[in-house]
């Protein structure tokens, strides 16, 4: 084997692994309400963006008390970047989001974040 089929085939390797190795990496991308964010009105929708096409195959959502809140998740059967459920009215606090998604290769990803809503602020005082 000359010299010249050796870099080939160590590069062609090379790649084919790197590219396994990419498409198992899939990270959330974006999140509404935002991580860590705070917000004086309960969000309009739960929104999930990824770095690549995934399905939502679990996706949970609960209070400072550990309830769920209910919201009408059904797993996804269309693989996408980008997914958005309807919220109900949330009561103050604190609010952790559990998501498990598939990658198109099959890899299986989990995560949370969390957000809190407050109620509005009484200004103390006169201006």
């Amino acid at each position: 084997m000359s010299l010249a089929s050796k870099v080939l085939n160590t590069v062609v390797i090379a790649c084919a692994l790197l590219s396994v190795q990419v498409s198992a990496h899939v990270h959330l991308s974006k999140t509404v309400p935002a991580a860590k964010s705070v917000t004086t009105t309960t969000p309009e929708k739960l929104v999930l963006g990824f770095t690549a096409e995934v399905k939502v195959i679990k996706l949970k959502l609960t209070d400072a008390t550990g309830e769920s809140v209910d919201f009408g998740f059904k797993p996804v059967v269309q693989s996408a970047k980008r997914m958005e459920w309807s919220l109900p009215a949330l009561a103050p606090g604190e609010y952790q989001v559990n998501w498990t998604v598939l990658g198109t290769d099959g890899h299986k990803m989990e995560g949370s974040y969390t957000f809190g809503i407050e109620t509005g602020h009484e200004h103390q005082g006169a201006h």
